[in-house]
Formats: C-alpha cells, structure tokens, sequence
C-alpha cells in the first residue's frame, strides 16, 4: 500500500513537470510546425522583444493555467498535431499553411 501511494506521488510529480515543460516556448516550437511558421511571425511583435523586458510566451494565450482539468484536456488535444505531422498532413510548411485556418479555429 505504502509502495503505490509513493508511486502514485512520483507518478503525480512527473506529470505535472512534464505539463510544465510543454508549456516553455522551446517545447512548442520543437513538437510542432510552427519554429519556421508561427514562431517567426511571434519573433517580430512586441509578444517576443519589448522594452518592458516582459515576454508573453504561446501557452500564456493558448493554455488554460486556472483550471487543470481545462489544461489537461488541451494537452490531450494538442497531440493530435503530433498525429498530423507523423502522417503527413502538416509535414511540410505548404500543408502547415493549408491546415493553419483550422487548426488556429481549433485553439
């Protein structure tokens, strides 16, 4: 009993890092077609670069961060991306675009 409540907590605790770590700007811009699409638009706004220093990343518009059940569900969508690059349907940045109205309708 001690053995699972422990393993539930580490499985608990690394949970939460990795929907942590898949809220960084490197993670987005890693998994999907967006480093030469939507990245480089984002890179010439005030989003990215300002003079107040302040940088407003795409999970602090795109991710529920008040309700966890609203951000795990999201994440759980957003792996079906990862389905569209591995069968090809957004593999190259002609199809990116060709997609990008609906996909952007789905966030």
């Amino acid at each position: 009993m001690i053995i699972g409540g422990l393993a539930g907590l580490d499985f608990s605790g690394a949970f939460v890092s990795f929907v942590r770590h898949s809220n960084t700007l490197d993670f987005c811009i890693s998994c999907h077609e967006m480093r030469g699409t939507v990245y480089e638009e984002y890179a010439k706004t005030t989003h990215d670069e300002n003079t107040s220093g302040v940088r407003a990343l795409f999970s602090d518009c795109h991710v529920a961060h008040n309700n966890w059940v609203q951000m795990v569900s999201f994440k759980v969508k957003a792996t079906r991306k990862l389905v569209f690059r591995f069968v090809g349907v957004v593999d190259t940045k002609e199809k990116f675009e060709a997609e990008r109205l609906e996909m952007a309708h789905r966030v």
